[in-house]
């Protein structure tokens, strides 16, 4: 700030103005990059999580029908359809390529019951 000898303070030089706006525009800029690279993470976490729950709720089901033996053995890998299913679960495709493997497994469960 420039003084003179009749007044206090005249005001702010153009130096001064222009540094206070290039300090304003790198704050600024480092503010909108933080805030971009928040919301991606955030909508990458939301998405994983959603597939995560989906999965989860898919798996439920196999298992339900697994465990109520209304499951049918096949020896290759299908698309496992199920009219049961509810809707929002249908949307995809799920292959049934674990159900082999499975399959000794539930012998064996039924056996030892």
């Amino acid at each position: 700030m420039k003084t003179s000898s009749c007044h206090q303070v005249t005001g702010m030089s153009l130096v001064e103005l222009v540094i206070a706006v290039a300090l304003l525009a790198i704050v600024s800029t480092a503010a909108l990059q933080f805030m971009r690279l928040s919301e991606t993470t955030i909508f990458g976490e939301q998405a994983r999580m959603t597939k995560q729950q989906r999965s989860e709720a898919i798996s439920a089901h196999i298992y339900k029908k697994f465990m109520s033996r209304t499951l049918i053995e096949t020896p290759v890998e299908r698309v496992y359809a199920d009219s049961d299913m509810p809707d929002d679960l249908q949307a995809g495709t799920v292959l049934a390529q674990r159900l082999t493997v499975n399959m000794d497994r539930f012998r064996e469960f039924c056996q030892a019951s």
